[in-house]
């Protein structure tokens, strides 16, 4: 049933805009409230937080939707880390990686524009 649900629910977050994706949750909602009610009542209270999504460009939505920032941010977390070996207490690994990630932070907001949230 795993697949079915996540399926269904990635049909809400598939819509074409808000009213499409209220209308597809509404659906869903309605579809498990015999079966699987406390899934109804899960789904209906906690999936209207997400749809905050639509309020967004949608250029901006499909590159939401993957964790490309996040894996980059690791591996260049891990790589650095990795050339430093071993630390000699947590507060230097801290210190490392908090400046890199300072580092990157000034990249992505003087560099290249990741989301570009003008609607120019």
């Amino acid at each position: 049933m795993k697949q079915t649900v996540a399926s269904d629910i990635l049909r809400v977050f598939n819509s074409q805009d808000l009213a499409h994706a209220e209308m597809e949750l509404s659906k869903l909602v309605e579809k498990y409230q015999k079966s699987v009610p406390e899934l109804a009542r899960c789904m209906e209270t906690n999936l209207p937080e997400g749809l905050i999504i639509f309020s967004l460009p949608a250029k901006v939505r499909t590159r939401l939707r993957t964790s490309n920032m996040c894996e980059t941010l690791n591996g260049i977390i891990k790589r650095r880390t990795k050339v430093e070996g071993v630390f000699p207490n947590s507060d230097s690994l801290l210190r490392l990686v908090t400046g890199v990630i300072i580092e990157i932070s000034d990249e992505w907001e003087i560099g290249k524009t990741y989301l570009n949230l003008n609607t120019k």
